[in-house]
């Protein structure tokens, strides 16, 4: 009788065995994310929702973090960019304008050529009217040497204008010179700081980048596709906001009092009526936070 009594005993504790290795999260390790350990021993559902708002909202201040840091690397690029696109537009009007005095000094060897032929027909004309036969060839011949005369008188104007051209352009070269010259070295410190930036901040992303895709891991798929739209579609990426001074901290819209209840007890994921984002309340934040 013994033995039966013992071998009935076994049989009534084997079910309670079998029940405890069903049992959710028991024979799972907890998860550690950025300094705060997410426990998952306990069956009980708050604790379960309690867990995914941890989770979302230290993914939260992970991708926050990322963003303050592209933030800070966005800008300096920018400002590069800019520099680079001036620079180019300063090149260009270095180069057309000394394309400009180029032209005007074939412009001026041409006039005094035009001058010096006019000269020469001048002299001719005057050689002619000696030996003329009779008044209208030698009305002919002066009318000559007075167009000539006018056009001598016209490729001097073009030549004073000319040559005050060239002096403004050469003073309008020397000014783009000098700022091209300012700008070229603005960009050679922002180049440098900006490779500076980024081998400091790099790092920082990449360990960022780890820790987010830890919490991720622990994220169910449903709510990482909400986090994922919700961040896309606000404008300051915060997808999962606490409760500050009874109001969202995303839309700083207000929560009734018994809407802050709900969200404090944890029952399920709960999202501001007006904005979207996911609200959880400061003891989970603080919690986070403080690890961080």
């Amino acid at each position: 009788m013994a033995v039966s009594n013992s071998k009935t005993t076994d049989k009534k504790k084997a079910p309670t065995s079998k029940k405890a290795a069903e049992a959710p999260y028991t024979s799972e390790a907890s998860v550690v994310v950025d300094n705060t350990e997410f426990v998952k021993s306990d069956e009980s559902v708050d604790n379960i929702v309690r867990l995914k708002l941890m989770a979302l909202y230290s993914l939260q201040v992970i991708d926050t973090q990322v963003d303050k840091i592209r933030i800070i690397r966005g800008e300096l690029p920018l400002e590069v960019q800019d520099l680079e696109d001036e620079i180019a537009g300063l090149s260009t009007r270095l180069e057309n304008n000394t394309a400009e005095i180029t032209e005007l000094n074939r412009a001026v060897t041409e006039y005094n050529e035009e001058i010096a032929r006019s000269r020469e027909m001048i002299k001719k004309y005057e050689q002619q009217q000696k030996n003329v036969r009779n008044n209208r060839e030698y009305e002919s011949l002066s009318k000559e040497i007075e167009f000539q005369g006018l056009e001598i008188q016209l490729r001097e104007k073009k030549l004073r204008e000319a040559s005050v051209a060239i002096d403004a352009k050469n003073k309008l070269i020397d000014d783009v010179k000098a700022q091209l010259e300012a700008k070229e070295s603005n960009l050679r410190d922002k180049n440098a700081e900006l490779s500076e930036i980024i081998a400091e901040t790099e790092k920082e992303e990449q360990m960022l980048m780890v820790k987010s895709e830890k919490a991720k891991a622990i994220i169910e798929d449903r709510y990482l596709t909400a986090y994922t739209r919700i961040r896309k579609s606000v404008r300051n990426g915060l997808a999962v906001v606490k409760i500050e001074r009874n109001a969202c901290g995303g839309c700083f819209s207000k929560i009734p009092p018994q809407r802050q209840l709900e969200i404090r007890m944890h029952k399920k994921i709960l999202v501001c009526e007006y904005c979207g984002r996911i609200i959880v309340d400061e003891t989970i934040a603080d919690t986070i936070e403080t690890s961080n």
